[in-house]
């Protein structure tokens, strides 16, 4: 196979200036705005040749929801180090149980 199999991800969120500024500030890069229509989207940024998948936060009230009951998204953190602790203390999110097992594994899930 020559390219990873997921192209592109989208995570849908409630308040789309909150979501940004907490993922700004946990991995410490600049996510890119962009309005496509009725979608409000940040892109999370990419390397070129680098491994992984693309893609974005999407604020589109009535077209995606966020839920407790979707898809897992794993992130990996430049230093290797993606901890609870990373999390500015000003910065606050909830977890549910699916995502328990994940923070325990030192990985954060929303």
């Amino acid at each position: 196979m020559k390219n990873t199999v997921v192209g592109w991800f989208e995570i849908p969120v409630h308040d789309i200036d909150r979501a940004v500024k907490f993922y700004e500030a946990v991995f410490g890069f600049e996510m890119q705005r962009k309005k496509l229509g009725p979608l409000d989207m940040a892109w999370f940024p990419t390397v070129e040749g680098g491994m992984g998948s693309e893609g974005s936060l999407v604020h589109a009230p009535g077209f995606f929801a966020p839920s407790s009951d979707g898809t897992l998204v794993y992130f990996t953190a430049p230093s290797g180090d993606l901890s609870i602790e990373l999390v500015p203390s000003q910065l606050s999110f909830t977890t549910n149980k699916r995502a328990q097992c994940a923070l325990q594994h030192e990985r954060i899930c929303w």
